[in-house]
């Protein structure tokens, strides 16, 4: 059967990265071989970013009110 050189093959190949280094190897050399890798994170860490804003917002607030009533200052 013959390897294709798509993208879904350079996902395959980032996931099955520990479990069969040399099919990683022979995928690398391939054209854009890092665009796969980088799609994924920037959609994980967005994603993540996006979920953690209440909290980021919350923590800001709680903040902002403390150094506004001078509790905590020495």
């Amino acid at each position: 059967m013959a390897e294709e050189n798509g993208i879904a093959s350079g996902f395959v190949g980032m996931f099955n990265a520990f479990v069969d280094p040399a099919g990683l190897a022979k995928r690398v050399p391939a054209k854009l071989f890092w665009v796969g890798p980088l799609v994924t994170v920037t959609i994980i860490a967005t994603v993540c970013s996006y979920l953690m804003m209440p909290f980021m917002v919350q923590l800001s607030d709680v903040r902002i009110a403390t150094a506004e009533s001078g509790a905590g200052s020495t």
